[in-house]
């Protein structure tokens, strides 16, 4: 399937040159940021929708730490860039990760997955936490 190997690839530029893929490499057009981020993000799930590739699975992928080709990626996720944390200085240390958390938090069905989740791994933190003090 090399529409599989083509397709990460694509993301990629896509999403590193926040770029739609129609318009010329040379000449970005001139949108502001939340403008260019929204068109990368709809061209690249046009190509993941088109290439059958779940979101979900891109995310597994690049999160398993076995995957060692997605380290940077990993990276990235866990720790906040310097420009995420020059845009955010003096509101709190919150990345693109909780924001992410907060958006799933937002959103019900979200929110019932999370807390569905969280509930056997808290109980099992705070049992544990009880039994080393």
């Amino acid at each position: 399937m090399p529409t599989t190997s083509i397709v990460p690839w694509t993301l990629v530029l896509l999403i590193s040159q926040r770029m739609n893929p129609w318009m010329s490499l040379t000449l970005p057009q001139p949108l502001p940021h939340d403008s260019r981020h929204t068109n990368a993000s709809k061209s690249a799930v046009n190509i993941l929708r088109d290439g059958r590739i779940l979101i979900m699975d891109i995310i597994l992928t690049i999160l398993d730490p076995s995957e060692l080709d997605f380290a940077y990626n990993r990276d990235r996720i866990y720790n906040r860039s310097r420009q995420d944390k020059e845009n955010s200085a003096g509101q709190g240390q919150q990345g693109k990760l909780e924001k992410t958390f907060n958006h799933l938090f937002a959103d019900s069905q979200g929110r019932a997955q999370i807390l569905d989740w969280f509930r056997p791994h808290v109980m099992a933190y705070v049992s544990d936490t009880v039994s080393n003090e």
